[in-house]
């Protein structure tokens, strides 16, 4: 038995039976008890070192293996197997890159994955009547539940840290492709790193399929076939390519190209104007002759091949069958071929980023897009408006440096935006964002990429830039969120709170330094944003969803910058302790919630009010570290550090302005209280419309002693017996206090929120009737929000 079938056997029998957490552990320590097994036998001489090598890469291909299985059973279990149009059913092919591919993986190296599946279909549900689930949704969500099962860093350590960089369009791209995507991608979009990045590329897990590997890379290193008529750089295959291309950009709406023949779609590529006649001949003149020689070279023993032969006797049949005496003008007369269309390619789909070309002059012309929008039923003023429009838009594009690539791209995507407006109720408006969003990823055109390979999430975007001004804007400010659009999906349930903070973990796990955890998380809640408004604009979720998503994400965001910042502090000073009689304490630090966040109430613009409380009191208030520092400084540099972190300015901007006027003396008070402190206060200085805010806040972040001190504070507070008709008065004087302090609206209109009748009156009457009912009633005192 081999190294590898010996692994998954023993793996596979400690395993069964087992759940998802006890699966995890035993992953954890089967990893480690094998390495130190390697170890020792290296140690002692007992194995090569190429034979080390292979025996950790095989362990990992284990790993892998016996995780992937133990994932698509259980959401085979739940959503049905994953079947294609003829009902076969599906399976996900692991790709290892790098160290993994080549066997040549270290201890402590990461592991360096591409995903892939075979294309499209979707699951058959189960008896159970769970709904069936397209296969891309299926395999993304057993991508990231397999990935979080091996990377994830808990008590027991992690199995492997996964490295999912080299997949098509790096960090933005989606985590699994379908196979005929992926060869789109190395063919049409691929560096050249990346292409020779394949050549170490082995499938080491899930749907054993060698030979789908070999088809990929074939395609991806085509370029360096510099001796294959076919596949080589201007050879048959890129003639081919020209060809088929305009074929998808302009076939939906020209019925003439949609023939199979490369020729007869020349002559229809000249007649429709697409190709000047000069360039439809030059390639159907190549095109033959390279067929003809092509044909020429198979003679010789009848074998499929598209080399030029390099020995003298199969090259002596070559020039016979071609009727040609010198083999070097054979050669000269295949470079010049080749040259002319290798040129021309160049020119339609050029490889290299740095290049710089110029915005063709044809589309700086209305004409030119009226032509193209003519063949809609876009009504003629419509067009004209576009058609200016994007000439504009060209005009821009000209005087910014736009690298070649990003318009390549722009000339597949243009067509579809065209073709995607037809029947739409207001396409001037849509065109208009589209091409304000086209400008805003002008220097990451790997985003454009996406709407190449995905475009019916074109029809998505046009749906939001119809229905919502906020969301348009959103969008063309954080491109990102695109993404998101690919692996929508309405049957998923909402996620709750341990979702969305497990979520915002493996978002940030493999982030280094403070900044870049920092910007994870402005992406991770631009995403969430994006998510939760596109489910709302789409009724497919219900307003107080929307508010508790909005209100989970900021908690989440508030955990991690908190530990963050202490880790940071912790770090410089030590912990912060305190001593009572002989006994020393750690203090902990918390964060109470006011206002929307207190109350699950957040809104898209929504602001953080907050307020910080410590439990540190008696003795020896100092950090235990070589640099020790008193605990109110310490607390008061940590509420200082979160602030400047959680509303940091970025390119993409803010993640949450903080509001610290509710806090005991407002504005004016100390940063942060111990527990001792904001009690007194709430007990013998607060006002009635302070107390109508605690009603509302809530403990969202920090140490457990700091939240359960908070709540018998909250709980005390609240429910103190009250005169009435003074808290009636209070509530009456704050109220029109509030009301005067607002701008009135013109005459005719209402002000929704601020207005008599409106949301704040509705806010202040259960905040009344809380303070009023709490001492008989004390279960009212559970929640902080309105509706609850």
């Amino acid at each position: 038995m081999n190294r590898y079938d010996d692994y998954f056997q023993q793996l596979n029998q400690l395993i069964e039976g087992k759940n998802e957490s006890e699966l995890a552990k035993i992953l954890r320590y089967f990893r480690l008890q094998k390495q130190v097994d390697l170890a020792c036998r290296d140690i002692l001489g007992q194995i090569s070192v190429q034979r080390l090598l292979n025996c950790l890469s095989d362990l990992a291909a284990v790993c892998l293996e016996v995780t992937y299985q133990y994932v698509y059973q259980t959401l085979v279990k739940r959503h049905g197997a994953p079947l294609n149009s003829i009902g076969q059913q599906q399976h996900l092919s692991i790709f290892g890159m790098g160290k993994l591919g080549g066997r040549e993986l270290n201890f402590s190296s990461d592991i360096d994955l591409i995903l892939a599946y075979p294309g499209k279909g979707e699951t058959q549900g189960n008896e159970h009547g769970e709904k069936s689930i397209d296969n891309e949704l299926f395999f993304h969500r057993l991508a990231q539940k397999m990935i979080r099962l091996l990377d994830k860093y808990d008590e027991n350590g992690f199995v492997y840290r996964v490295d999912m960089r080299l997949k098509p369009f790096g960090s933005v791209g989606t985590l699994c492709t379908s196979f005929d995507a992926m060869k789109r991608y190395y063919l049409e979009h691929g560096r050249d790193w990346e292409r020779y990045a394949l050549v170490k590329m082995r499938v080491v897990a899930g749907d054993k399929i060698e030979e789908m590997k070999n088809k990929i890379v074939s395609n991806a290193q085509e370029k360096a076939l510099r001796d294959n008529l076919k596949l080589g750089h201007g050879g048959i295959r890129e003639i081919e390519f020209l060809v088929q291309t305009f074929q998808m950009m302009y076939g939906g709406r020209m019925t003439e190209l949609r023939g199979q023949s490369l020729l007869m779609a020349l002559q229809a590529l000249k007649e429709k104007e697409l190709l000047s006649e000069k360039v439809v001949n030059m390639l159907r003149v190549n095109y033959l002759r390279l067929r003809k020689i092509e044909n020429a070279i198979q003679y010789y023993r009848d074998q499929q091949t598209h080399d030029l032969p390099n020995t003298a006797e199969p090259r002596k049949a070559l020039l016979v069958a071609l009727g040609l005496d010198d083999w070097l003008t054979l050669v000269d007369e295949i470079k010049r071929l080749r040259f002319e269309v290798a040129a021309l390619f160049q020119r339609v789909f050029a490889t290299q980023d740095d290049e710089v070309t110029h915005v063709d002059p044809k589309k700086l012309s209305e004409e030119y897009w009226l032509d193209l929008i003519y063949q809609t039923d876009i009504t003629s003023n419509s067009a004209e408006i576009i058609a200016r429009d994007f000439v504009a838009f060209y005009q821009r594009m000209k005087s910014h440096d736009c690298g070649e690539r990003y318009l390549i791209r722009l000339n597949w995507v243009l067509p579809q935006i065209i073709a995607a407006l037809d029947g739409e109720d207001n396409p001037v408006k849509i065109a208009k964002h589209m091409l304000e969003l086209l400008e805003a990823i002008v220097d990451e055109s790997v985003y454009l990429s996406l709407l190449v390979e995905h475009p019916a999430v074109l029809k998505k975007i046009m749906h939001l830039f119809m229905h919502s001004e906020w969301m348009t804007r959103f969008l063309c400010t954080h491109p990102r969120v695109i993404d998101e659009l690919i692996h929508e999906s309405h049957e998923q349930a909402a996620p709750d709170a341990d979702d969305i903070r497990t979520e915002l973990r493996d978002t940030i796990s493999q982030s280094v330094g403070e900044d870049a955890i920092v910007k994870k998380l402005m992406d991770f809640k631009n995403a969430m944003m994006f998510r939760t408004a596109s489910a709302d604009l789409q009724n497919t979720i219900r307003l107080m969803h929307v508010s508790d998503q909005l209100t989970w994400t900021a908690e989440a965001i508030v955990e991690v910058i908190l530990q963050l910042c202490q880790q940071t502090l912790w770090d410089k000073y030590g912990q912060p302790t305190y001593q009572i009689g002989d006994k020393t304490h750690i203090a902990e630090f918390g964060i109470i919630a006011y206002g929307k966040l207190g109350g699950l109430e957040m809104g898209y613009k929504s602001d953080l009010d907050l307020v910080f409380l410590h439990n540190s009191q008696g003795s020896q208030q100092q950090t235990n570290g070589e640099r020790s520092i008193a605990n109110d400084v310490f607390f008061t540099r940590l509420v200082g550090k979160f602030n400047n972190t959680i509303s940091m300015l970025m390119p993409s901007g803010k993640l949450y302005e903080v509001d610290v006027r509710l806090r005991p003396s407002g504005a004016s008070g100390l940063a942060v209280h111990s527990l001792s402190a904001f009690a007194n206060y709430q007990q013998h200085q607060a006002w009635t419309w302070e107390h109508q805010a605690l009603v509302r806040a809530r403990f969202v972040a920090g140490g457990k002693a700091v939240q359960q001190g908070f709540k018998r504070i909250r709980q005390d507070i609240i429910q103190q017996q009250r005169d009435n008709d003074k808290l009636r008065d209070n509530v009456l004087t704050m109220r029109e206090k509030m009301r005067k302090s607002y701008r009135r609206p013109a005459a005719g209109m209402v002000h929704v929120k601020h207005g008599r009748g409106g949301v704040t009156d509705i806010e202040f009457i259960v905040q009344y009737l809380l303070l009023k009912h709490s001492k008989t009633y004390p279960h009212l005192v559970r929640c902080s929000d309105n509706m609850r």
